[in-house]
């Protein structure tokens, strides 16, 4: 999926492979140590479900709009395979108090589940009327939110 090529793509950490609007606006240096702060990041993948910013990924070209077969998009495929769900547990399992949602709204069908998560504060960034605009947005304020501002 996403690759024709016979030439093998290195591995990269998925934070260095995204090179979209919102991952330019993100320094390299404001990037968490989760072992050194109380900040995490999990990256919502429409190839690989969720991934930690460090995890060694391939070049791929897949989004959730796209269409697999004639009738399903990747968004309704991991739907049906329950990763909103993946990603609740995942966050119930955290510990985390607050979790801020920066899922743009083909990557919402995955952002649904964390609604009624039990004792975490569940932040929505929406981006209403921005278009392609809305990722630099986003990029923006996850920066801002990983160099400690609100």
């Amino acid at each position: 999926m996403g690759g024709n090529s016979k030439i093998q793509a290195a591995l990269m950490p998925a934070r260095e492979r995204y090179d979209g609007n919102l991952y330019r606006r993100i320094d390299p240096a404001l990037w968490p140590d989760p072992s050194l702060s109380g900040l995490e990041v999990v990256i919502v993948s429409a190839l690989y479900g969720l991934l930690t910013p460090l995890e060694p990924i391939r070049h791929y070209d897949a989004w959730m709009d796209q269409k697999i077969g004639e009738r399903i998009r990747l968004s309704r495929w991991w739907k049906q395979r329950s990763l909103g769900s993946m990603l609740a547990e995942y966050l119930a399992r955290s510990g985390a108090a607050v979790v801020h949602d920066f899922l743009s709204a083909s990557y919402s069908v995955v952002g649904a589940d964390l609604d009624g998560l039990d004792g975490i504060e569940v932040v929505r960034h929406k981006y209403p009327g921005l278009g392609n605009g809305a990722d630099f947005h986003r990029g923006q304020d996850v920066r801002n939110l990983m160099a400690g501002g609100a």
